[in-house]
């Protein structure tokens, strides 16, 4: 299983490179389900979900990749990034 995810995070990885973003955000999803505790599935689900232009929902899956490794350069890079809530 281990093996299918990382694969699958791989794959989700060139397919962004090739700026396939909905292709890259169906392989990171299917990486989610098969490694939820695995920070870089969600990584490479946020990766995608910029790429495809919905922020508010890359920045959702980086909070949930930081819940799962707090430290992690990138994230907190991506997390800078990407606009927060509205405030109101």
């Amino acid at each position: 299983r281990q093996r299918r995810a990382r694969l699958r995070s791989n794959r989700s990885a060139a397919l962004l490179k090739l700026s396939r973003p909905h292709e890259a955000l169906a392989e990171a999803e299917r990486c989610c389900g098969e490694a939820p505790g695995w920070a870089k599935a969600h990584f490479r689900r946020a990766a995608a979900l910029e790429a495809a232009g919905r922020p508010a929902e890359a920045l959702e899956a980086a909070l949930q990749a930081l819940g799962l490794e707090p430290r992690n350069g990138d994230l907190l890079q991506m997390k800078a990034r990407l606009p927060g809530p509205p405030r109101g």
